[in-house]
């Protein structure tokens, strides 16, 4: 009988210890006021997984002319193949950033969509075809990027060094990188509503050149909003 009745209290035990890990797209923490038992000081934010997809047309970069909007995103993971006609694209290059202006939206990935609650992060996860680069050999990836909500920037790379975020095999000739934009709660405060987001990301330099890839079941491009702490780590975190 013994055993069983430890049960509960292990089961008990492993919430504690790794409950952040056992978060799932809906779960809610607190960020502030865990440490008090007056709730007045408590927020919360709830983790929410999104996909990048494709607007009027499979080359994103018309978003920034008036026969496309950009890609967007939402709460659907890809489910079709590219062999099955699915997947969007955005040709990235480092010559709009530095001989136009910042983040020109011709050159520049660009995602526009919402999220609903307090943020407390952002974090994004972006395949690409990069001839210049390869993830045995380059474990990181050189990039600018961009975090704009509600009309105000919250994020934008150093614009002399950039940004190196992790760099992995996203597949067969694919890569992946993986980035996450933290410390947004104590830019933002407290803000439960709807807010507008516009995410730019765009090669640094020469050779960074790049193909951004999403919607389709190989290439599920997206972002997790307030991730948990404990998932993080796999990351570059980029904060204001």
């Amino acid at each position: 009988m013994k055993p069983i009745r430890l049960i509960p209290a292990l089961l008990a035990l492993l919430m504690l210890l790794g409950g952040s890990a056992l978060a799932a797209p809906g779960d809610c923490r607190l960020i502030r006021g865990a440490a008090t038992p007056e709730p007045d000081d408590d927020v919360e934010v709830c983790r929410q997984d999104v996909w990048f997809h494709q607007a009027d047309t499979k080359l994103g970069n018309l978003g920034a002319t008036e026969e496309s909007d950009f890609p967007s995103w939402d709460t659907t993971k890809p489910a079709t193949s590219v062999s099955g006609g699915a997947g969007g694209g955005y040709i990235g290059h480092w010559v709009g950033d530095f001989a136009v202006e910042e983040y020109l939206a011709e050159t520049t990935a660009t995602f526009e969509g919402t999220f609903t609650g307090n943020l407390d992060n952002a974090a994004v996860t972006l395949y690409l075809f990069a001839p210049g680069y390869n993830a045995q050999d380059l474990p990181s990836y050189h990039l600018r990027t961009q975090l704009v909500v509600d009309g105000t920037q919250q994020y934008t790379s150093d614009f002399e060094n950039g940004d190196l975020v992790n760099l992995s095999s996203g597949g067969t000739g694919v890569l992946r990188v993986d980035f996450a934009f933290v410390g947004l709660f104590d830019l933002l405060g407290v803000s439960p509503g709807d807010h507008q987001i516009r995410l730019s990301v765009t090669p640094y330099f020469p050779g960074d050149e790049a193909m951004y890839v999403y919607d389709t079941s190989e290439v599920p491009s997206g972002i997790v909003f307030n991730l948990e702490p404990a998932g993080l780590g796999a990351y570059t975190q980029l904060q204001g």
